[in-house]
């Protein structure tokens, strides 16, 4: 019977890992599987914590929208903002600067 209930918490946990790894934007989870199924729920708290790439793409890739419309001023902060908590690259951010500054 505990055989049976570990089983079961292993599929579950190695699902929730493969799921949370490709709701991220990864592709490769064959990894977090094994992890989910062979730690159980320290797999699922492993994926849980991968940063998210969805996230990042996102930010450099789309432009953004503001309640007030798209104002490149509050983008500009919002660009800075990364730029200093290390989220994107200085390279990044410039290029960012000039698409919304159009230099």
């Amino acid at each position: 019977m505990f055989i049976v209930g570990g089983l079961m918490m292993g599929v579950i946990c190695a699902f929730a890992s493969k799921t949370i790894m490709e709701n991220k934007g990864y592709t490769d989870t064959t990894t977090y599987i094994l992890l989910g199924f062979f730690l159980g729920i320290i797999g699922v708290i492993i994926a849980a914590t991968k940063p998210d790439l969805n996230v990042a793409g996102a930010r450099l890739g789309t432009p953004v929208q503001t309640s007030t419309g798209n104002s490149n001023v509050e983008a500009l902060k919002m660009y800075k903002e990364l730029l200093d908590s290390g989220a994107i690259t200085q390279e990044e951010f410039d290029e960012k600067k000039r698409q919304l500054l159009g230099l």
